[in-house]
């Protein structure tokens, strides 16, 4: 019996280990970000690789990922920052729908000059109140969460002369993340 206790407890030590690291580096990211350094990007294809990766992930239960991703979009990016901003975004959005699809689209709005990728889940959604705050430092709907990930998203699609906004999707239930970037 004290051997499965102290066992436990080493297991809650680990986890909340886990988590303060965690925590720790995303205030690390907010409070000293770096410079992006630019270079041509296909952005279908880092998405198919963070895909790749988030799949593998064996805290997220498998979620499925349907992609439509087309044509080759290039744009002007770092490839590290971008591929923590789809790391946050397709966590959240995991974490959000557990066990249902989330649909990523991506494509060339010529007229804007902009690549245009969104990330659909069939979560509960976020409340029209809260949409316009998520991207606030230290502002979360989760129980558990920082209020930085989201925050630092903003950022480094600020960096990159993007932006991206959160709406309802179209019946009304989950969330469609939209990002743009120009095109390079």
């Amino acid at each position: 019996a004290a051997d499965a206790s102290a066992r436990e407890l080493t297991q809650i030590v680990l986890r909340e280990s886990e988590r303060l690291n965690a925590l720790i580096s995303e205030l690390l990211d907010f409070a000293r970000p770096r410079e992006p350094q630019l270079v041509a990007l296909d952005l279908g294809l880092a998405v198919r690789e963070i895909v790749q990766v988030i799949q593998h992930d064996k805290s997220l239960d498998a979620t499925a990922i349907e992609l439509e991703l087309g044509d080759p979009v290039m744009v002007n990016a770092d490839s590290a920052l971008l591929r923590q901003v789809l790391w946050n975004l397709l966590r959240n959005a995991a974490e959000a729908s557990p066990g249902s699809a989330i649909v990523i689209t991506l494509h060339e709005a010529k007229d804007e000059a902009n690549a245009v990728l969104r990330l659909a889940d069939a979560g509960p959604g976020i409340p029209a109140d809260f949409r316009s705050r998520i991207f606030e430092p230290f502002f979360s709907t989760k129980e558990r969460g920082t209020g930085l990930g989201l925050a630092i998203v903003h950022r480094i699609l600020e960096q990159h002369r993007g932006s991206i906004t959160a709406e309802a999707g179209a019946d009304g239930s989950g969330t469609v993340m939209t990002i743009r970037l120009p095109l390079a």
